[in-house]
């Protein structure tokens, strides 16, 4: 009877160790839930502005860019992010592949004007300002799967 006693004791206080083990597995995954969602709560957003210059004129349509990325950049992160040149004109990043480093190509859909072509052709005479690329972007902090937008 004593030993009957004892068993039952011993499953009572298991069974009871079972219940706070699962208690504190539970308190602590509602914990790191909750700090998963302060974290997503608090994602950064930065307004990036960076710039570059146009290097030379390949055809109507197209230019070659330089200097807006450090030589180690990825910049086909960055393909179809819109561009604006300091002239007026909008474009978007083509490509980067058949481009010397740290070049890319920039495509001006309605076409180069003859004014940013001659300021263009003008770039080694230092009194004239060079034509300059400006790419508009945002950048996520804290986040981890999408880290670049395009700005508007």
């Amino acid at each position: 009877m004593q030993e009957q006693l004892e068993n039952i004791l011993l499953e009572r206080d298991s069974y009871i160790s079972l219940y706070t083990m699962a208690k504190i597995r539970a308190e602590k995954a509602e914990e790191k839930n909750k700090k998963t969602h302060e974290q997503q709560q608090s994602i950064v957003e930065l307004l990036v502005e960076k710039f570059g210059f146009i290097d030379r004129i390949l055809d109507t349509n197209t230019l070659l860019a330089r200097d807006l990325f450090k030589p180690d950049t990825n910049i086909e992160i960055f393909i179809n992010f819109n561009v604006q040149l300091s002239t007026g004109e909008q474009g978007y990043i083509e490509t980067a592949k058949g481009c010397p480093s740290g070049k890319f190509k920039i495509c001006i859909p309605n076409g180069v004007s003859s004014e940013t072509k001659e300021l263009i052709m003008k770039n080694d005479d230092e009194s004239i300002e060079p034509v300059r690329v400006i790419l508009k972007f945002r950048k996520y902090l804290f986040q981890s799967d999408i880290n670049l937008d395009q700005a508007n």
